[in-house]
């Protein structure tokens, strides 16, 4: 039998569990698989990636690649973005990308 203990998540942090506790832990931890069908390749390959299937859910710059770039902009330009918050460099990109696209 286990018995259920609150914790705060700085004792959590600091918890080191025994060996021993470990231990028990390891032998009680199993999946069982039994109820999943095995699916075939042919199955596994008809699988698409999420972000196909719902792209609304994805933003798209985050499958573009990046480069790091070396470029001189005006500093009261820049001082006006950092003035922004936090995600200058995203909204610079963002300009960017609207200058080109728009």
């Amino acid at each position: 039998m286990s018995t259920t203990v609150t914790m705060t998540l700085d004792e959590v942090r600091e918890y080191k569990p025994s060996p021993d506790e470990l231990e028990q832990f390891n032998k009680t931890q199993t999946t069982d698989f039994s109820d999943c069908p095995k699916l075939t390749k042919e199955e596994l390959e008809r699988f698409k990636p999420w972000y196909d299937l719902h792209p609304d859910w994805y933003d798209v710059t985050v499958r573009v690649k990046k480069a790091d770039v070396h470029l001189k902009i005006d500093v009261d330009v820049l001082e006006a973005l950092k003035a922004q918050g936090k995600g200058y460099q995203t909204r610079i990109n963002a300009i960017l990308r609207a200058a080109v696209l728009g």
